[in-house]
């Protein structure tokens, strides 16, 4: 499982995660630079230092991992947020290259990959992975993150389409799970739940309930 930052796989993905035991969550952008900044996770954690709003966001997600029975394995790419380290197609490869060996040494038959909604890091680690995981022989998936798909749908089909201009897409029938697990462990991310609500309303506390969005994706042209 694929995630952008440290929740994004367990707010769309939960009620899968909890069905696969063992399942290992992969966030990309789980770095941090040194010292003192104001974005997102220090803002919401209220700790100024990067690292230690960074550590909390950390140990959110391990517990919310534990709670659906998964493994957490985190890359030190930092997130957009902490700003550009290095060009946009630089950033790209780096994160490609971070997914290839993830999966490389992770014994998987299959792999979930973000859809790549609205944030600019969602979309980046999307179009890596589908770069990085459709050239490797495992079997692929897109799932819609939350509450980002809720809150726009049109987002949803736009980017479907430009997706299926080079994979195909098939749309898998919506997967509905154990949704208190899922809620216990959405529930772990403390530090985030009240940013998201206000700025998601009604569309954040759909994620409970609503049932998960995946498609199957194969590139175009078969190895």
């Amino acid at each position: 499982m694929i995630s952008p930052h440290l929740d994004d796989a367990v707010l769309s993905c939960g009620q899968l995660i909890n069905s696969r035991p063992g399942t290992v969550i992969t966030t990309i952008l789980a770095g941090f630079p040194p010292g003192a900044h104001g974005g997102w996770s220090g803002q919401t954690t209220g700790l100024p230092v990067a690292e230690d709003a960074n550590s909390m966001r950390r140990d959110e997600d391990q517990r919310a991992s534990r709670a659906l029975g998964a493994r957490t394995n985190w890359i030190d790419l930092p997130a957009q947020e902490y700003g550009p380290a290095s060009s946009p197609s630089e950033r790209l490869l780096s994160i490609q290259q971070s997914i290839v060996t993830a999966v490389a040494t992770t014994e998987i038959c299959s792999v979930f990959l973000p859809l790549g909604l609205t944030h600019p890091d969602h979309i980046i680690v999307s179009d890596a992975a589908l770069l990085a995981v459709l050239a490797s022989n495992v079997k692929s998936y897109v799932y819609m993150e939350m509450p980002y798909g809720q809150a726009r749908p049109g987002r949803v089909r736009r980017r479907l389409r430009r997706i299926g201009r080079q994979f195909y897409i098939e749309p898998l029938a919506p997967f509905v799970g154990d949704v208190q697990k899922k809620a216990e462990a959405v529930n772990a991310y403390s530090s985030q739940i009240e940013t998201l609500q206000q700025g998601f309303g009604r569309h954040f506390n759909r994620v409970f309930t609503d049932p998960e969005r995946y498609w199957r994706v194969r590139p175009l042209v078969e190895s």
